[in-house]
Formats: structure tokens, C-alpha cells, sequence
């Protein structure tokens, strides 16, 4: 018997953000350059942009959404 652990990733890219907010990557890095969202480039200038799930979550409980509610949904972008 196999038994498999869903770990709710802590980053997302650019993209999967977009989709998890229902917006454009324009508008996700929009937000990142306003300060909305904190980003992180780790390969820095030209490598791939993450977005933390804790500043995603900060930006529902803002909105007074409550994501959290259902962890399971979190990493299952659509």
C-alpha cells in the first residue's frame, strides 16, 4: 500500500498565480512592481518569478475572502 502526502506548495510562477486570481501575467506582475504582492526572483535578473502563497492569502484576507477554508484546493490550478 502506497501512501501519498499533498503538500500545499509555499510558490507559485507568475502564471499559475494569473490563473488562481482569474487575472493576466501583466496585471500579477503589475501587482508584484506595486508591492501588492512580494515576489521572489531566485536565479535573479531573467530567471522565473515567484509568488508566495502566504502573500496570496494575505491578498484574500484583504479582499475578506477566506481561501483557506478548503487547503485542498491550493496548488490545483486550473
Amino acid at each position: 500500500m502506497t501512501t501519498t502526502i499533498h503538500a500545499a506548495p509555499i510558490a507559485f510562477s507568475v502564471g499559475e498565480v494569473a490563473k488562481l486570481l482569474g487575472c493576466s501575467t501583466d496585471t500579477v506582475r503589475r501587482m508584484i512592481a506595486s508591492g501588492r504582492l512580494d515576489a521572489v526572483q531566485p536565479l535573479g535578473k531573467g530567471g522565473r518569478v515567484f509568488v508566495g502563497r502566504a502573500s496570496i492569502e494575505r491578498l484574500f484576507d484583504e479582499a475578506g475572502a477566506d481561501v483557506r477554508s478548503d487547503a485542498g484546493s491550493w496548488g490545483q490550478v486550473p
